[in-house]
Order: structure tokens, then sequence, then C-alpha cells
């Protein structure tokens, strides 16, 4: 059983560390940590475009030959406004609303942000393997949207004499309609990312910063565990690939449970991939499936914690 285990990255410094704990690869890189540090003076114009395209060369050269998943911006219109300030069409409350314009809806609202972005990871793009990763993805059309502009940015930049290669186009998957219609994204995707954060607190109406309710959005509930059983299943008909980059791939018990659920690329906070490796190491495919099972029926994960409490002690004999 061939199981990928990568790394989730805000920071380029922190490639050596990942690298150091075993990761080959980047899930998912996180470029709005870009804006937070202050690198990035706008989100368009030939300037951002180059530095964006100087970050992203060094952390797709520091993994090079194995692939970094650059997500775009997630970021809201208030985020934006803060580096690009747009002349509102609503009013302000109604910018700063979480269900609102955000991730790439933002983009392809702005589609000069996104073309710049586009722009620079595909400048960027040569010196390794790289893909993109939408955030935030509802629609197949948003999907479709976004690849036309990235076709546009592509055919611009060989009209400027750069050749850029094609990069694969994915969909994350934490709004609760592209869960429910995975089947049908996978047709417009290259490939799909599970957030589990974002798709339990919208899936159940609770706020993941809200101690009052965050507790709500435990994967045991039943609603979210059917979705995380179902989604390998209807991503493996299409033949593409899922990966999960939420939270829950560094907890070893929700890894080993999703391994069990047919998950076979996972990507996580640098500090769980020893602990991630070791059940995979171990991992008997057929036992996970069963304990799995188990745990789907009976809403407890009492049989995945006595399979990894078995593989981290060294119990299990791989199969």
């Amino acid at each position: 059983m061939v199981i990928r285990l990568e790394a989730n990255l805000d920071r380029y410094d922190d490639a050596a560390a990942a690298r150091r704990a075993g990761a080959r690869s980047v899930g998912l890189y996180r470029s709005e940590a870009l804006l937070l540090g202050g690198a990035l003076p706008s989100l368009t114009g030939l300037e951002s475009e180059h530095l964006q395209a100087e970050a992203y060369e060094k952390l797709i050269a520091a993994f090079a030959p194995g692939a970094v998943t650059i997500r775009t911006f997630d970021l809201d219109e208030a985020q934006a406004d803060a580096l690009d300030p747009f002349t509102p069409s609503m009013l302000d409350v109604e910018r700063h609303r979480p269900l609102g314009v955000r991730g790439i809806r933002l983009g392809l609202a702005r589609p000069a942000m996104l073309e710049t972005q586009f722009r620079a990871i595909l400048r960027a793009a040569s010196a390794g393997n790289v893909r993109i990763l939408l955030p935030f993805v509802t629609t197949a059309a948003e999907v479709d949207a976004a690849r036309a502009i990235l076709e546009s940015a592509r055919d611009a930049l060989a009209r400027e004499g750069v050749a850029a290669p094609r990069v694969s186009l994915g969909a994350m998957i934490e709004v609760p309609a592209a869960a429910l219609t995975v089947d049908i994204l996978a047709g417009h995707a290259d490939f799909l990312a599970l957030g589990t954060n974002d798709l339990a607190q919208y899936l159940l109406a609770a706020d993941r910063t809200d101690a009052r309710v965050s507790g709500l959005g435990q994967p045991l509930h039943p609603a979210l565990l059917r979705l995380l059983r179902m989604l390998p299943r209807l991503a493996a008909r299409r033949g593409l690939p899922l990966s999960v980059c939420g939270e829950v791939a560094s907890d070893p018990v929700l890894l080993a449970l999703l391994v069990g659920f047919g998950v076979r690329e996972f990507s996580m906070t640098p500090a769980a991939l020893p602990a991630a490796a070791r059940i995979v190491e171990h991992a008997s495919r057929a036992e996970l499936v069963i304990a799995a099972r188990r745990a789907a029926r009976e809403f407890s994960l009492a049989p995945i914690e006595d399979y990894v409490t078995r593989a981290l002690t060294g119990a299990l004999t791989k199969i």
C-alpha cells in the first residue's frame, strides 16, 4: 500500500525542517502567508508578479523533483483591500461576511489579482514540479473560469518569450456543496484536496474559532464521518487523486481512519510527519479497512485507536 505524506507550509523558511521531518513534497503551500509577512506591496502588477515568482521558485526548487502544491490566495475582500483598495459595490458590512466573496470567488471577481498570481507561478514552474490549488470552490464553473484565466496567462507569457509548462489545476473541497458534488468536480479539476477544517465548520454551522461550538466539528459527528467515508470512493470512481490537508491529517488516529476509508495522500504540519510515517510503515490495508468500518458503524474511534497504539509501539506486522 503506497501512501504519500506531504508537508503543509506557510513559509519558505520552514522548508528545511519539513525535509528533515521526511517531507519530499508540499501538499499545501498557503500563499497568502506572503501577504502577512509583508513580502508583497500589492496583489497585482509586474512588481508583485516578479516578487511572487521569486518566492515560488525558491520553494519549488527546494523540493524538486517532488511536487509543490500552491494554493492561490485564500483571502476575503477586507484582506484584499488592505493591499489593493477596491471600489465597493456593496455596503462595507457585507464585504466582511465569512461566507461572502473569498477564495476563488474573490479571484474571479478580481481577475487581475488571479492572473498576476498565475503568471508568477508559471514563471517559477520550470524550477521543478508545481500544481495549483483553488480554495473555497463551490461549482465546476469556478474551476473552468479559473482554468481559462490560467491558460490566458500562459499564452500571454509565451508571447513575451517565457516558455511556461502546463500546470495541473486542483479544487479544494471545503464547502459542503463541493463535497456532495465531488464526482462532478472531478470532471473539471485535475486533482482534489480535502480541507477538513472548513468542511467541518460549514457542514455543522459551527465556527471553529468559537469555543462554545467548536467541539461540534469533531470528526465523529455522523454527517462529517459519512462525508469522509464517501469522498474517497467518489474520487476513485473518476480516477482522480484526492488528498487530505486539514488538521485531521496531523492526528495519527484520524489519519489511520482515513487510510481505512481509502485516502492515500496526506499533507500535514511537518511536526506530525514522523508519527504518520510510523503508522504508514506498519499499515495493513486489510486491517485498517475493517477497523474503519467498525468506527463508522459504531461512531467510535476505539478500533482505530487500538490499531494506532500497536503501530506506534511496533506491535504490528506490516502486510
